[in-house]
Parts: C-alpha cells; structure tokens; sequence
C-alpha cells in the first residue's frame, strides 16, 4: 500500500513539473516574439493611386480594417466614440480589400457612422488590421496605430489626433 502512494505521489509530480515547462515555454515563446512592425511611420507618404483629390488635400484619420477581424470587431466601441465626438476636426475613413459594401455593412452593423468608405484596395503594405494612421494633407502620415488599441493611453493618443486643429476645414 505504501508503495502504491509513493507511486501516485511521483506522478502527481511529474504531471506538475511538465505542466510547468510547458507554461514556461510557451510563455517564453511568446514573451521573446518580436511584435510585428507597422508598415508605415510618420513620415511616410501613403502612395494610393485610387484615391479622390478631395481626400488627398484634408486631414484625416485612416481606419484600415478586415470584416473578419476579431481585433477590428472589439475595436468598434471605441471607433463609434471617435465618430461620435462633436470635437472631432479629422474625417474618418474606413479602408481595407473588401469590396466597399461589405465594409460599409461591417460599420453599419456595430452602428458607426464614418464620413467615408473606400474598399477593394490591394495596393497597400498590411500585416494584419486593424491599422490607424493620421494623414496630413498630400497623404503624408503624420501618426499610425496598428493592432488593437491595449489601453486607454492608446485610446487617448488617437482621440488627441482626431480632435487638434486642421489646417484644412473638415468638410463632412
């Protein structure tokens, strides 16, 4: 009898000290995975050929995301505030690969209302949704924001940017 205790002592353990390792190598894993750089900088000047004149000469806040993104769904709240915020001095676009109907049903659904919507664009440098960036006039981003939003310091760095003075008037 003693002996079977001491058996089922030793396994109990074993399964202990695995599930240990195995946590701290995932956590390790994990933790020493470099994050995912964003495409573009501030600076950098967003070459869309497809794009109106109108855009072009305003400032606005680009929201670049997927339909079938969990991180651009759970980002919908805090999108309908932007889009809600009677201080806001930016329009608000919404662009992504998807035709412009299907994006526009996505915003619709979660009952955000942006100034534009701009789908079936290809020719951008993406490596996941969704993404933010904050363009000047002549397309020149001036802010970016990629992956979903972690805290409320994020959140008001973003509102900071949609809502300081234009250097073009919003035309909504």
């Amino acid at each position: 009898m003693r002996r079977s205790l001491n058996l089922d002592a030793i396994a109990s353990l074993s399964m202990i000290a695995a599930s240990l390792f195995l946590a701290w190598t995932a956590y390790s894993i994990t933790a020493s995975r470099p994050k995912p750089v964003p495409p573009y900088k501030a600076g950098d000047v967003l070459a869309l050929t497809d794009l109106s004149k109108p855009l072009q000469q305003q400032a606005a806040l680009v929201i670049w995301v997927s339909t079938s993104c969990q991180f651009c769904a759970k980002s919908m709240p805090f999108y309908g505030r932007l889009a809600a915020d009677p201080a806001r001095t930016l329009r608000l676009i919404v662009m992504g690969a998807e035709p412009e109907a299907q994006l526009q049903q996505f915003f619709d659904a979660h009952k955000v209302k942006v100034d534009q919507v701009i789908g079936g664009i290809r020719d951008v440098k993406l490596q996941g949704t969704p993404m933010l960036l904050v363009l000047a006039p002549g397309l020149k981003i001036k802010s970016t924001w990629f992956g979903q939003l972690q805290n409320a310091t994020d959140e008001a760095q973003v509102q900071a940017a949609v809502t300081e003075p234009a250097p073009v008037p919003l035309l909504r």
